[in-house]
């Protein structure tokens, strides 16, 4: 005679912290701003099965970002000055769901080239008309030792620019403190990108400074927007 014993699984998963921020990489839409989010999930008898996703806009109800993902990671699409709200729960391969996890609530903001929050304390930088940029307008400089400066409020930032072949370096500093060296160069024009990102655990007052290296017969410098969650 067989003893067969059935386990029965009744264990709700259990979820991580949903994060949130920007991705190096990514590329600004004419309105809205590339939100990375990540999460995981644990399930000691069943295992995870999938996620879901979603979203809520300005305090509203919340609705579907995706209703089943196995992913633990994908871009949400955040429309500038709008304030928003990420969930994710978990399902187990017996059914059963994890609470919500979620983000923190935050605006979406972007900054032109042009705001008030940017300046340009060193260098000679001209502003000019691209149709590619963000705004139709970006600023770039050709010397080194020309620096932008841009002074915000939030938890996340971004810097946005476009690489291409004649794309230089430059050194990015965070309220004072050297960060690393980011370069433009790329083998083809990609404008609106991402090229630079920074994060805390909760909104603040902050300064990034960019500095021009003077690259070698590339030496241009674009500033576009910058991006930040607040």
């Amino acid at each position: 005679m067989r003893n067969d014993t059935i386990v029965l699984d009744t264990w709700r998963p259990a979820m991580s912290r949903v994060r949130h921020g920007f991705l190096v990489g990514s590329v600004l839409a004419a309105s809205a701003l590339p939100v990375r989010l990540s999460w995981s999930a644990t399930d000691a008898t069943s295992g995870v099965a999938r996620y879901q996703v979603q979203r809520s806009v300005d305090g509203g109800g919340y609705s579907w970002t995706t209703s089943a993902t196995t992913l633990r990671a994908r871009t949400a699409w955040a429309t500038i000055w709008r304030t928003y709200r990420f969930r994710v729960r978990a399902q187990d391969r017996a059914g059963n769901w994890s609470a919500w996890a979620y983000t923190p609530s935050f605006v979406a903001a972007r900054y032109q080239e042009n705001a008030s929050a940017v300046t340009y304390p060193a260098g000679t930088w001209t502003r000019a008309a691209w149709d590619q940029a963000s705004g139709g307008y970006s600023a770039y400089a050709d010397d080194a030792g020309a620096t932008a400066r841009f002074r915000f409020t939030g938890s996340r930032v971004s810097w946005v620019a476009t690489r291409a072949p004649n794309r230089g370096k430059a050194d990015v500093w965070v309220d004072g403190a050297f960060v690393r060296t980011v370069d433009l160069y790329a083998a083809e024009s990609r404008p609106r990108l991402v090229v630079f990102t920074r994060s805390w655990p909760t909104s603040g007052t902050h300064a990034v400074t960019i500095e021009m290296r003077g690259t070698a017969g590339r030496p241009r410098v674009v500033v576009d927007a910058f991006g930040v969650l607040r």
